[in-house]
């Protein structure tokens, strides 16, 4: 089982002696209980990945039943690199890399992938020109995000335009002074540092007077 799948779970209460018997279970999961006090039922859970341990008691002496259920979670990084398992298997198939290798050759460590959220089987993991590794070692941009200042132009187009891909101000300036801010010229695909390389000015008419 694991958080997004589900799975049916059975349990049977036998009562030993004449009288009411109502069976009571409690499921708790991360703080959360749901009470199960009724025959043939079922109940929608939402557990971790892990096993289920049961507890089954009887009191003596009395028409009393106590059943204690939980699940019991295993480390989610078994062999201890700073990666879990369950992202291993996801990207890597096993769980044999320790986080030191470059699965895909972008510069950047497995391990460093995972921290910065990336994908280790993607050189450029947010599809804005520059890889992760460069993004990271070089740029100290978010190799997960293809506008890291969130100003409107991709990192990798004001990088090559030698623009601060961690400057939100960029969007406004006017590198080179051509009257158009740098996001105008980035969206008419003009270059922002050359003057002569601007979106069309608009046409001014004038009024012709006759006599």
């Amino acid at each position: 089982m694991n958080r997004t799948s589900t799975a049916p779970y059975t349990f049977t209460a036998t009562e030993q002696k004449a009288g009411l018997f109502l069976p009571s279970i409690i499921f708790n999961n991360d703080g959360y209980m749901t009470e199960f006090s009724a025959k043939d039922s079922t109940i929608g859970l939402d557990i971790k990945l892990g096993e289920i341990f049961e507890n089954f008691n009887r009191v003596d002496g009395s028409d009393y039943y106590k059943n204690t259920m939980g699940i019991a979670v295993p480390d989610p990084d078994g062999d201890n690199d700073g990666m879990p398992d369950e992202w291993e298997v996801t990207y890597f198939t096993d769980t044999t890399r320790d986080g030191t290798g470059d699965y895909d050759g972008d510069g950047l460590t497995d391990i460093n992938e995972y921290l910065n959220n990336s994908y280790p089987n993607n050189t450029d993991s947010d599809g804005d020109g520059i890889t992760d590794g460069d993004e990271v070692n070089t740029y100290r941009t978010d190799p997960a995000s293809a506008d890291t200042d969130n100003d409107g132009m991709p990192d990798g187009w004001e990088i090559l335009y030698n623009l601060d891909p961690l400057d939100p101000t960029d969007e406004s300036n006017d590198a080179d002074n051509d009257g158009f801010s740098n996001y105008k010229e980035y969206k008419k695909g003009t270059d922002p540092k050359d003057p002569d390389s601007h979106p069309v000015r608009p046409m001014v008419w004038l009024p012709i007077l006759l006599e």
